[in-house]
């Protein structure tokens, strides 16, 4: 079905009593087939729910807010019978839900979209004898580009690059597109951090009708919209855009720019920020239960 020398099942950390199950694919597989795999060979239930976690780069993330994002997705996964998906990654927002995993005994399956070129070593997850009942191992080092050692699944998609990057995400978007128009999944898309092609990507979602929750608090991107939206949100059009615009009413835009990269895209937020009806702040300081809150978002399918 989806040829490759790449696949079965792989220990992930030293020491560790998990396991994922894993394969290398094109980044032009069709979505039945990955279906097929998770249904038919991984043995996967249907989803209630697909959750999508976005959110690369290092933040530092508040102790409160990060034990609560674990809870809860661990919470509102059991109920609905989620999916989570990420990159796949130590790092960033992945990190966080491969920590959640371990942390409250694997309640969801953690589905992978990795990049086969960027992984450190990859090649070590080749299967030399094509036997799936081989316990692959896998030694990730100290590098943002090492998998996180507790995803469920892992599909790493291979586009022919090999670089010290994230690939474009088609793949997995495609995908959960094809969940939610063909099967009516629910699909809700959870930035936590993020960096600025992070932005870039949630705005080409934004513009495909998707939904987005911003965790305020997480750091990165989520807080860079989170400050702009704050100073913004009553405004119909951004004085920016204006002729009339006035010095003063830039000072909160400038601010925030201030913490960013000196060659940070306004325009990036600005884009978001213009698709602002499906993008929804949660803030943990003003409300407690961020299951309830991702519940309350998905009544919108």
């Amino acid at each position: 079905m989806l040829p490759t020398d790449a696949f079965g099942v792989v220990k992930l950390l030293k020491g560790s009593y998990n396991t994922a199950r894993y394969l290398r694919l094109s980044n032009d597989s069709d979505c039945d087939d990955i279906l097929q795999l998770l249904r038919d060979f991984w043995h996967l239930s249907m989803p209630g729910i697909i959750l999508s976690i976005i959110g690369s780069g290092n933040t530092v993330i508040p102790h409160k807010l990060y034990q609560t994002i674990q809870r809860d997705i661990a919470k509102v996964g059991k109920l609905t019978r989620a999916w989570v998906l990420t990159d796949g990654l130590s790092c960033g927002s992945s990190g966080v839900i491969g920590h959640m995993l371990s942390t409250h005994g694997y309640p969801v399956p953690a589905i992978a979209f990795g990049h086969w070129g960027s992984v450190k070593n990859s090649d070590s997850l080749r299967n030399p004898d094509e036997d799936p009942s081989i316990l692959m191992h896998y030694d990730p080092e100290s590098s943002e580009y090492s998998l996180d050692p507790n995803h469920t699944h892992l599909l790493l998609v291979d586009d022919g690059m090999v670089k010290d990057t994230k690939c474009n995400d088609s793949l997995r978007r495609d995908f959960e597109k094809y969940l939610l128009t063909q099967f009516n999944i629910p699909l809700l898309y959870n930035m936590i951090g993020g960096t600025e092609e992070d932005g870039r990507m949630l705005h080409s979602i934004l513009e495909g009708g998707g939904k987005v929750v911003m965790v305020k608090g997480s750091g990165g991107f989520a807080d860079d919209y989170c400050d702009f939206h704050k100073h913004y949100e009553d405004q119909q059009d951004l004085p920016i855009q204006c002729s009339c615009f006035q010095e003063s009413q830039m000072k909160p835009c400038k601010k925030i720019i201030e913490k960013m990269d000196h060659d940070f895209d306004i325009h990036i937020l600005t884009n978001v920020w213009k698709n602002r009806k499906s993008v929804s702040i949660y803030d943990y300081t003003q409300v407690s239960d961020y299951d309830a809150f991702i519940e309350k978002k998905t009544i919108i399918y």
